[in-house]
């Protein structure tokens, strides 16, 4: 009686604390009393129970469970159960007293997600040990167009500041906008018309703490000297292509000035075209604006270097670009006329020769003849000209010139066609002209 009350005791217990054992415990603990009697007519030695595969204990809930029991007899019994992080493993033994023990761990130590991790505050954004002082605009080492601006501050709540430029306080009065940031503790600040002098200049922020901020600065000034350029270093001299010039007026800290007015262009060869601002004065005047000025230049036929020169006022500039040998398509042409007649017929002839002074109208053969040719040889381009009665470039009074334009006696048979035009390539006083030129392979 007394071991089977010491069973259903601790089955009691350990239906009580979530874990249900079998029926081998109490038969061990019957063992270990010295009997061999069954516990009970419905559990006995060769019966079981099969309890759950896991009795999980939450250890939100429970830390430690202990229960105290009596038999009839007056023997004592303690059970004690604690939760684990895996499946308990319960052994049981008897003694003196009676108890059986689970083997767990310290159940005051608890496990890293049942310890509260407290938050970290925010830090704050200012503190009394790091008052923000910036000049936000204009940006430091900025080049101005005007020498007027507008200087924006930042600071921190609660500060006083004042303005200086070179060294001279700016009137409170010019201050326009004020903007206040509570959450940040933050104040910005806008003065307008602030007024800075051609070249260097030092803006200068300094609040009551005696912080300071500094931005120096440079507005454009009066131009000293010009800067001149072309985009193309090299075009072809076939009279068509261009070249664009490009210039600057540039005042004595190098930076671009912001003046306005008119550049003189002029060149040794090839022609400025576009508007002329101003044909009355000699060369092709071209506008300026805030410092800059564009030309263009046509090539001409001839090649070599050509230098462009840019005047203005006191103030001057040289720049070179080459026109390369056009190694154009080779082409010839010719005529041949032969005629058979008296004297004092020929009406295609000038009219000085209409008449013979010597009065000798009688039968003569006459043969005219004019080439020219013009092509590439290898790496050369060959000019070429010929005319057997008159110079090349004769003009309709019959004086020769070095070069040949359009004369009144030519215009009967005049060149039609769009954009047509007329360029003399062979520049003589004589009959014949040749030339074999080429592009220098030694850059210039």
């Amino acid at each position: 009686m007394k071991n089977r009350s010491i069973a259903l005791g601790l089955l009691a217990l350990q239906v009580l604390s979530g874990i249900l054992p079998g029926a081998t415990l109490a038969s061990e603990l019957e063992a270990n009393h010295g009997t061999n009697k069954p516990s009970s007519p419905q559990l006995g030695r060769d019966q079981t129970v099969t309890p759950p595969e896991t009795a999980i204990i939450p250890q939100s809930n429970v830390i430690a469970q202990s229960a105290t029991f009596q038999s009839t007899s007056g023997t004592t019994g303690t059970a004690e159960v604690a939760p684990t992080p895996s499946t308990p493993a319960l052994s049981g033994n008897s003694g003196n007293n009676n108890s059986v023990n689970n083997q767990v761990p310290n159940p005051t130590q608890n496990s890293p997600a049942d310890t509260p991790v407290a938050a970290t505050p925010p830090a704050p954004q200012n503190n009394s040990g790091r008052t923000p002082l910036d000049i936000l605009t204009p940006a430091a080492n900025s080049v101005m167009n005007e020498g007027s601006v507008t200087i924006t501050v930042r600071y921190g709540l609660g500060m006083q500041v004042e303005l200086s430029v070179n060294g001279r306080k700016v009137d409170a009065n010019q201050i326009g906008r004020t903007e206040t940031d509570t959450r940040n503790q933050l104040v910005t600040q806008t003065w307008y018309g602030v007024v800075l002098h051609d070249g260097d200049n030092l803006i200068e922020v300094i609040d009551n703490g005696g912080k300071v901020a500094r931005a120096p600065v440079q507005v454009r000034g009066e131009p000293k000297y010009i800067r001149l350029r072309t985009l193309e270093t090299r075009i072809p001299a076939d009279g068509r292509t261009t070249a664009t010039i490009e210039g600057e007026l540039i005042d004595i800290k190098g930076n671009r000035s912001n003046r306005s007015g008119v550049v003189t262009l002029s060149t040794s060869d090839g022609d400025l075209i576009g508007v002329d601002q101003n044909t009355d004065q000699p060369g092709f005047q071209v506008k300026v604006e805030q410092g800059r000025f564009v030309g263009t230049l046509r090539s001409s036929t001839n090649s070599g270097n050509v230098t462009i020169r840019a005047v203005s006022d006191k103030l001057e500039a040289f720049s070179q670009i080459q026109f390369e040998t056009n190694l154009r398509p080779s082409i010839a042409t010719g005529v041949l006329e032969m005629r058979l007649g008296a004297r004092g017929t020929d009406y295609y002839r000038s009219f000085r020769d209409f008449l013979p002074i010597d009065k000798n109208n009688s039968t003569q053969l006459d043969v005219y003849g004019a080439a020219f040719a013009s092509g590439k040889i290898g790496e050369w381009l060959f000019t070429g000209a010929y005319n057997n009665i008159r110079s090349l470039n004769q003009d309709c009074s019959g004086k020769a010139r070095i070069y040949r334009d359009v004369q009144f006696c030519d215009q009967n048979y005049p060149v039609y066609g769009d954009s047509s035009q007329i360029s003399a390539v062979t520049p003589s006083y004589s009959s014949v002209y040749l030339r074999m030129e080429r592009t220098s392979p030694v850059p210039q």
